[in-house]
């Protein structure tokens, strides 16, 4: 089942793994089916190299989730673009470096 939530604009290239982990929840999931498949693909990124293997993977999911899912209220309440991507910016500060 696909639902979309909430959008600020159309389809867009990717930039970001945060962003594209959002869009990912956002356009797709919704609550624990959100959490998982954004799991699932931090593990591959994981697996690829591009997060350390001591970072907490179901942790940072649940993380990316949150944000996700505040940021999907937020847009269905008039937030703008540029106050998505500020809040964006915020939670790529909590992203682990790679090793």
């Amino acid at each position: 089942m696909t639902v979309k939530i909430a959008s600020t604009a159309p389809a867009a290239p990717k930039k970001c793994p945060v962003a594209d982990l959002v869009e990912l929840m956002a356009g797709t999931y919704i609550g624990s089916a959100a959490s998982t498949a954004i799991r699932i693909e931090l593990r591959a990124r994981q697996a690829e190299g591009e997060l350390a293997s001591s970072v907490d993977v179901a942790d940072l999911a649940r993380y990316l989730t949150i944000v996700g899912q505040g940021a999907a209220v937020q847009a269905a309440g008039g937030a703008t673009r540029e106050e998505l991507r500020r809040v964006v910016s915020v939670a790529m500060r909590a992203w682990p470096e790679v090793s």
